[in-house]
């Protein structure tokens, strides 16, 4: 993949383990980017959490910041609101990741939500990482504080990765532990620099 500019996306459903993969390529020395701390920084944003608030309500926003328990118990149960949040929210995450990996030769970004949103056609290649349905239960609620009944909600929000796999996307199956997974980084690594 001999080409300037080259941005890779990692992604996966929740608890998958593309935030381990991609700490891992981050600590081998390639520029990582995270739409989760991009939507972090946009959160603290007057501008936007006045969008928040005029879409959502004021119990959206309170003392300045963004009441996200009341946010995420309305989207994580309506479709709907979930697809407002969505709307408003990933096109400026998406510009903003776009213009930060812009600034390297090949960079890496891990967008949990790339499908949902129709944002394959930024990449140029696409990583997606798997794992056990009970492994990653167990993961979000050990790492969220979530019951079962809140995780399996969330995993039901994002679309099938099982019909994705088969579309010619690299796969890498954390199946094992970080040892494994960075046997795996390194491997990908080496492949996409031939």
């Amino acid at each position: 993949m001999k080409q300037n500019n080259v941005k890779i996306a990692i992604t996966g459903g929740i608890g998958s383990g593309k935030s381990a993969f991609a700490k891992i390529i981050k600590q081998l020395g390639y520029p990582v980017f995270s739409c989760d701390e991009i939507y972090k920084t946009l959160q603290t944003q007057s501008k936007y959490l006045s969008r928040i608030r005029q879409q959502f309500g004021d119990q959206a926003v309170l003392n300045g910041k963004l009441n996200k328990e009341y946010l995420s118990s309305l989207v994580f149960s309506d479709q709907e609101q979930l697809k407002k949040l969505n709307e408003l929210a990933h096109p400026l995450i998406m510009k903003r990741l776009d213009e930060e990996m812009s600034k390297y030769p090949l960079s890496f970004a891990e967008v949990p939500l790339l499908f949902e949103i129709h944002a394959e056609k930024q990449f140029d290649r696409i990583v997606i990482v798997t794992r056990d349905e009970k492994a990653r239960l167990s993961a979000v609620m050990a790492r969220d504080g979530l019951t079962a009944e809140q995780v399996l909600q969330r995993m039901k929000n994002q679309i099938d990765y099982q019909e994705k796999m088969k579309m010619g996307y690299t796969v890498i199956d954390n199946d094992g532990d970080m040892e494994s997974l960075k046997c795996k980084a390194v491997t990908f690594l080496r492949e996409i620099q031939k």
